[in-house]
């Protein structure tokens, strides 16, 4: 959702009440959870959003893969996620549209990174929802209690730790890789 809300200033966006209220709630609006389960296909969405702002739908994917440029990777946390490997079996679990396999293989190079990548859109379920936990498990081929979890957002914690998943709520890079080693430490 960062895209976006990049997306919606440079686009003179922020009192769009329609574009305003997905990057409010994400998992609350109808429109992105189409998105995210993979009812529309991230391109028709692109299409949509240019006629929605009168803009070509060409210039907008432009600046779309601009802003999903390699140097938006989050490097330091991308290198400690590979170098848990191959002691621990790691994943990625996403929300996220039709596009984002392609997106973390061909741009981020993440599929060297970790074993499995969930992709919301390709289950057709996503977080917080309990299945979604339960088909990384099933992946990794591991109980959830042995899973360690990462995720910016709260309600996604704290359903993977309602599931006796070991979870943490992002709030920045230290943080979180000292959080996920004192887990990886004490099992």
């Amino acid at each position: 959702m960062k895209m976006a809300r990049r997306l919606q200033v440079m686009l003179g966006l922020q009192n769009d009440p329609l574009i305003s209220a997905m990057l409010a709630s994400p998992n609350d609006s109808p429109f992105v959870m189409d998105i995210v389960l993979g009812r529309i296909e991230e391109q028709e969405f692109w299409v949509m959003l240019a006629r929605r702002i009168k803009v070509n739908a060409d210039v907008l994917n432009k600046l779309r893969h601009s802003l999903m440029s390699q140097k938006r990777l989050n490097k330091e946390l991308a290198d400690f996620l590979g170098g848990l490997r191959p002691r621990y079996k790691t994943a990625i679990l996403s929300n996220a549209g039709t596009d984002a396999r392609r997106t973390f293989t061909d741009i981020y190079g993440l599929h060297r990174v970790v074993d499995e990548m969930i992709i919301s859109a390709e289950e057709q379920v996503a977080k917080p929802d309990d299945r979604i936990y339960q088909i990384t498990a099933e992946r990794l081929g591991i109980e959830p209690g042995e899973i360690v979890f990462l995720d910016d957002m709260i309600e996604n914690v704290d359903a993977a730790r309602r599931l006796g998943i070991r979870a943490v709520q992002f709030q920045n890079n230290a943080q979180a890789i000292a959080a996920v080693q004192n887990y990886l430490l004490g099992s």
